[in-house]
């Protein structure tokens, strides 16, 4: 381990605490190929916010262009893409998802059928698929080629095939999705600062990100695999947001169907 953590990377509060330690790969963490002899990782959490920040010294820097779909689903992708669609209703992650944002846009918008919403992030595009079944407006954003091909073979929604760090457009949406993501970058400020670029005014972000409570049942979750730097409370996520003078109008932690500890938010630019 390089570094030790001296501060929490959102709250910068220096009362931290060694929560989990790992010196081999857990059964649900998919296989990086990382030798044995070689892994090594922490978890720490912020005594004062609640946040915890995952130390690994690995390089996941293009990982995000290939390698996690491979890794992930193999030669897959459309047997598991036609799996999540056909969960039975209650049992998919994606659909309790859209019904909240859904919700939401009908109190947040005059006409929900005329705004656009990009997600970042997307995927197997699972989730735009929700909306674009439901006849709203979505731009799919994915930096993996076999990702975005599948996305407009199996869904025809506009997409974008490039990091989002990278992206560079006159356009503005009115919704921009994080389902999952900001948890896979160092810094997550810098990717919710960027975003703003793209927002229209009176829009807002939803941001989902796994929960540090998936603690309580121990450090063997896929909360807490080493893909996984920042694993959130409500008290962090709603201090990172603040920090970019978003407003926060509504935040949940939940158990998905699929098990899984989640924060959800919604978050206004004004």
């Amino acid at each position: 381990m390089k570094n030790r953590i001296l501060f929490c990377p959102i709250c910068q509060n220096q009362s931290l605490k060694l929560k989990f330690k790992y010196t081999s790969k857990p059964d649900v963490e998919m296989d990086f190929k990382i030798d044995e002899s070689d892994y090594y990782r922490e978890y720490y959490e912020c005594i004062a916010c609640g946040h915890m920040y995952g130390k690994v010294d690995y390089d996941f820097s293009k990982f995000y262009n290939g390698e996690y779909t491979k890794i992930t689903y193999g030669q897959g992708i459309q047997k598991t893409f036609d799996r999540l669609i056909n969960l039975p209703e209650g049992s998919s992650d994606n659909e309790k998802r859209f019904k909240f944002i859904s919700n939401f846009l009908d109190s947040f918008f005059l006409d929900k059928k005329e705004i656009e919403i990009l997600d970042v992030g997307s995927g197997l595009g699972v989730f735009p698929w929700l909306v674009n079944k439901s006849n709203l407006k979505i731009t799919a954003l994915d930096p993996d080629k076999r990702n975005i091909e599948h996305i407009k073979k199996n869904i025809g929604v506009k997409t974008y095939n490039k990091d989002f760090f990278d992206l560079k457009t006159k356009k503005n949406f009115d919704v921009i999705t994080f389902n999952k993501v900001i948890e896979h970058i160092i810094n997550p400020e810098a990717m919710l600062q960027k975003s703003l670029n793209f927002l229209k005014k009176k829009s807002f972000l939803y941001v989902e990100v796994p929960d540090a409570k998936a603690s309580q049942d121990g450090k063997n979750r896929e909360e807490f695999t080493i893909e996984h730097f920042h694993v959130f409370s409500k008290s962090s996520l709603k201090i990172l947001c603040k920090k970019l003078s978003l407003n926060c109008l509504k935040i949940e932690s939940v158990i998905e169907p699929s098990g899984k500890y989640t924060i959800r938010g919604i978050f206004s630019f004004t």
